[in-house]
């Protein structure tokens, strides 16, 4: 009897063991470091929302996202698609508008945005990154000028008032055509670096070289390295000039 008793006691205390264990196998995440991973980094999500920035009362940016996240460090903010996009400069001026991306990134403290071609972990893909830029801040007559933007990536960086565009940057103004590897536009000296197959693309003529700088305060753009261009006249009759380095310049005097 006494070995009988022992024997139910023993069994019973297995059993219950058993039943803890099955009960912590099925309430624990299957991969629960990536589950707690993704948890303790952010601060706070949401969807459907305007998110905005805001230095000593002025507007730095604002964005319409599909979802994003704050993460706990809060040194940055991830959005993804991303769409009615506004970016200031230091005056205050609207200079990005309309900018549709899958995904970007924005720094309240070192005041930098980033938007992306494609979502993440996605590549070799058609970019889905857009914006029109005011390029007449950029020039001497600092007027509103309009000029639509593809691209793989583009950054700004607001505290050194410059930006930059990579990976096939498509310049689209009514029927000029500006495509290169990167654009680099430093914003307060309105200077451009273009480099990487420039192509320059217009009614009146085609441009092909490997760099160009262009210089908003007169408007000249200076070209160099394996230089090309096709000028048609008024009877669409075309002269091809090749050369090491070319200045150009819009004002037509």
């Amino acid at each position: 009897m006494e070995n009988n008793a022992w024997k139910i006691v023993y069994l019973a205390t297995i059993f219950s063991l058993f039943i803890l264990g099955l009960a912590y196998y099925l309430m624990v995440p299957r991969d629960a470091e990536l589950y707690s991973q993704e948890k303790t980094d952010k601060l706070a999500e949401f969807y459907d929302t305007k998110v905005a920035g805001r230095k000593e009362g002025r507007k730095l940016w604002e964005f319409t996202a599909e979802k994003g996240w704050t993460m706990k460090n809060q040194d940055s903010s991830q959005l993804v698609n991303v769409r009615n996009g506004q970016v200031y400069n230091k005056k205050g001026y609207l200079v990005v508008a309309s900018l549709v991306a899958p995904r970007a990134i924005v720094n309240p403290r070192t005041e930098i945005i980033e938007a992306f071609g494609q979502p993440e972990g996605v590549h070799n893909k058609p970019s889905k990154l857009k914006a029109v830029v005011d390029l007449g801040k950029f020039s001497a007559k600092n007027k509103q000028d309009w000029t639509t933007i593809i691209a793989d990536y583009i950054i700004y960086r607001a505290q050194q008032n410059n930006s930059e565009m990579t990976g096939h940057a498509l310049l689209i103004k009514k029927d000029t055509r500006l495509l290169a590897d990167a654009i680099g536009i430093d914003h307060e000296k309105k200077i451009a670096r273009i480099s990487g197959h420039l192509r320059l693309k217009r009614q009146d003529g085609l441009l092909k070289a490997m760099f160009a700088d262009y210089y908003g305060e007169n408007e000249k753009l200076d070209v160099y390295g394996s230089v090309t261009f096709e000028v048609k006249d008024k009877g669409n009759k075309a002269t091809t000039i090749r050369c090491n380095r070319a200045i150009l310049y819009n004002d037509p005097n």
